[in-house]
């Protein structure tokens, strides 16, 4: 008749390999996953960002503009 596993099967045999984490055989070597390191590595130092003044005023200005441009078109929407 039908010798193909049911769908529920399959399941059960691909969530115990995963659970079991043994490397599967079509997968070469180099293919299998390893867990990823979760946590980072420790650093000395926080991260310092620096920004310098004239990027922060440009920053400023594109974001004034912006706000005049979305001001702008919802006052020609509401003027329909």
């Amino acid at each position: 008749m039908n010798n193909r596993p049911s769908d529920e099967e399959l399941f059960e045999k691909g969530l115990s390999e995963i659970l079991s984490n043994e490397p599967q055989p079509h997968l070469k070597s180099s293919e299998q996953k390893t867990p990823a390191n979760i946590t980072p590595p420790a650093t000395d130092k926080p991260i310092k960002r620096s920004t310098s003044f004239m990027e922060t005023i440009i920053r400023i200005a594109a974001l004034l503009i912006t706000i005049i441009f979305l001001i702008l078109f919802a006052l020609q929407i509401s003027s329909r």
